[in-house]
């Protein structure tokens, strides 16, 4: 009996310590300045909890995996590669916020796939994912699936990311601070739907137009040096299957059907130069 009272006492400190805490860090996040002085506050109270690197996204549902916000310090040289080559179809852990109310760890599902090889496309895209993150020497990263805020269908997933962290301290540092990491998506969520709607509604475009230039640069590169699209590809170190994807995603925007006519009216509208 004694051992079972004395398990309630710790587990209602426990309840009242979370409670502290999400009370606290909503006043002290409310209390930013502009969006600016909000993502340095969300930054340093990540920092207490062992963690430098997060991701805030919105996702556009049911019918495709659309990012519509996405905020955070996550390198930003992979976000444009990851939206630029729509890696973000792949990305397993998208279509477990999708799905799920259950955090998960990038790494289990890469377990996952591994064990169960299958060829097809999703899964040698998520590969490719996997490449990159571990290229910007991103080991691992631990998402939390919520819903959004303001009667909508959408999902939101927040997201920690272990950088120069191997995936066993990572998981240690996770697991002691699970519950507080999710109160601080929560909080994130709340608060930036009451305070800062516009920066989010705006968050997104930042991001495309670092994609639109790096089409258009491929663009430049392929038709000033006289180049197919493969070598043009190898050029700019991206494979040739995402240099077609770019090419023919520019062609649709600007509504040609040759690169040389794509890259005459790029000109006359100030694409490039």
């Amino acid at each position: 009996m004694a051992k079972l009272l004395a398990l309630g006492q710790r587990n209602s400190n426990h309840s009242l310590s979370i409670e502290r805490y999400e009370a606290g860090i909503y006043k002290y996040l409310k209390n930013a300045r502009d969006f600016k002085d909000f993502k340095t506050r969300i930054e340093e109270q990540l920092c207490k909890l062992g963690f430098s690197h997060w991701g805030f996204a919105q996702l556009d549902l049911p019918s495709h995996l659309t990012i519509s916000e996405l905020v955070g310090n996550t390198h930003e040289s992979l976000l444009v590669t990851y939206l630029s080559d729509s890696l973000h179809e792949y990305d397993f852990l998208l279509k477990h916020t999708k799905a799920s109310d259950l955090p998960a760890f990038q790494s289990d599902i890469a377990s996952w796939i591994k064990k169960y090889p299958l060829k097809c496309t999703e899964f040698d895209g998520f590969k490719e994912l996997l490449a990159l993150c571990r290229s910007f020497e991103y080991k691992d990263s631990y998402c939390i699936p919520l819903k959004s805020i303001g009667g909508h269908d959408n999902r939101v997933l927040f997201s920690v990311n272990a950088q120069k962290i191997n995936q066993e301290d990572f998981r240690k540092r996770v697991n002691v601070s699970a519950n507080k990491l999710h109160v601080l998506g929560q909080v994130i969520n709340d608060i930036s739907r009451i305070k800062f709607q516009d920066d989010l509604n705006g968050s997104i475009q930042h991001y495309n137009q670092l994609v639109r230039a790096k089409r258009y640069t491929l663009l430049f590169t392929m038709v000033k040096n006289d180049l197919p699209v493969n070598l043009a590809a190898d050029k700019m170190g991206i494979a040739t299957s995402t240099a077609e994807k770019h090419i023919a995603a520019i062609k649709q925007d600007l509504g040609v059907k040759t690169n040389y006519g794509a890259y005459d009216k790029a000109l006359k509208l100030g694409l490039i130069s």
